[in-house]
């Protein structure tokens, strides 16, 4: 369903929603519910580990079956987005989730039953990330709508991160599961908010013929291999940051009070896309974003045993970082009003994470964090030159 509403003008007011019930499903399903396993990952497969004693070689497998199940549900969805009962389906995909995540609490907890629970509840995420995708592109400014949707992102990890850690610590592995459970029951009451597709209007796409899908559109496809390539990329070095940092002479606490001041600078992110989506071209925003978090994530990579180095480079990527996690959300809502194209895109950039792994064990073994570095250059290079070739409806495109 797309509205007719104009987007607003006007700097402060930029920073408020039109739609706050639009914002929190949007919100509540692309990230609390779709997102939740990937935005605090480090901690749950500390806690697998801990609690269950699994083997990193383990703790990888698992998280690369929720991952698998995660794309699967997405992208199986994607292609009928226009044309399913969305608030049903939101309904479905969180019930998934919220049944898998009291399974693994109090069920006995074999390998095998571990992984048969995770890959339900990646796909019942999966889903969840198609419609929160989905309900973004249905708003009046997708712009807007995305840019709120990741500051709230980062207010509910600066808020979640202590917390789980505390329960991890305190009461185990299968009180975080529980914390799931209530996480995700919380954010699926967003789906009274969830718009149904309006079936009696046309499906809107910018700068492509009629009878072209938008998932087989030139600017379709290059937007969804920007999002694989970009969860890619970005989780290469994050996978390894504590080394890189304890390598530049910090220690491991350092390194973490470098963290969480990365996450509390990080929301200026969102907050500059949220101006800056009102005086540039979509695809300008976009790749300048991706050129941007790029230089300072090399910067880090690079850090070279420089503490300062790695200091402003981790915080100034994760500001930027979320400026362009926000605005290619935004290009794909845009481009296709109807969600597929958004909800590809999710599934393509989880997509790149789970295989961020593999790529970046075999650079560093290869040729140290140079390679890996070297590789990151290219991805940006890459991905900067396919935003620049994309064409949405704030580019000038009729709606």
């Amino acid at each position: 369903m797309t509205s007719n509403t104009q987007p607003r003008a006007g700097t402060l007011r930029s920073f408020f929603p039109d739609d706050w019930g639009l914002l929190l499903a949007s919100f509540g399903y692309s990230q609390a519910i779709g997102l939740i396993i990937y935005w605090t990952l480090p901690l749950f497969a500390g806690a697998l580990g801990t609690w269950l004693g699994l083997t990193a070689t383990q703790v990888g497998l698992v998280g690369t079956i929720e991952f698998a199940g995660l794309f699967l549900g997405s992208v199986a969805l994607a292609p009928f987005m226009h044309r399913v009962s969305r608030r049903k389906t939101a309904w479905l995909a969180a019930g998934t989730v919220v049944l898998a995540n009291i399974g693994c609490a109090v069920l006995p907890l074999s390998f095998s039953t571990l992984i048969a629970l995770r890959l339900l509840s990646g796909l019942g995420c999966g889903a969840a990330l198609s419609i929160g995708n989905a309900t973004m592109a249905s708003s009046a400014d997708p712009d807007s709508t995305s840019g709120h949707v990741t500051l709230l992102l980062i207010a509910l990890m600066i808020v979640l991160q202590p917390v789980e850690a505390a329960i991890s610590a305190q009461l185990g592995l299968r009180a975080v599961f529980w914390g799931y459970v209530v996480i995700v029951a919380l954010a699926s009451l967003s789906a009274f908010f969830v718009p149904e597709p309006a079936r009696d209007e046309p499906v809107h796409t910018a700068a492509e013929p009629s009878a072209v899908s938008p998932l087989r559109s030139a600017s379709g496809i290059l937007l969804i291999s920007v999002a694989l390539l970009f969860g890619l990329r970005d989780t290469l070095p994050w996978l390894v940051t504590e080394k890189i940092g304890t390598d530049a002479g910090l220690s491991v606490q350092q390194v973490g009070t470098v963290l969480s001041a990365m996450y509390a600078v990080s929301a200026l992110g969102p907050m500059l896309q949220l101006v800056l989506a009102r005086r540039m071209p979509s695809h300008w925003l976009l790749a300048t974003g991706i050129l941007g978090a790029g230089l300072f994530l090399g910067m880090f990579t690079w850090a070279n045993g420089s503490a300062i180095r790695f200091i402003i480079g981790v915080v100034a990527w994760a500001t930027i970082y979320f400026l362009a996690y926000a605005q290619l959300y935004a290009a794909a809502a845009l481009f296709d009003r109807s969600g597929r194209v958004a909800s590809a895109a999710g599934g393509a950039f989880i997509a790149g994470v789970a295989i961020a792994p593999s790529v970046g064990g075999i650079l560093v073994d290869q040729g140290g964090f140079d390679a890996m570095g070297y590789a990151e250059v290219a991805l940006t290079v890459v991905m900067v030159v396919c935003s620049l070739c994309v064409r949405t409806t704030r580019d000038g495109a009729p709606v």
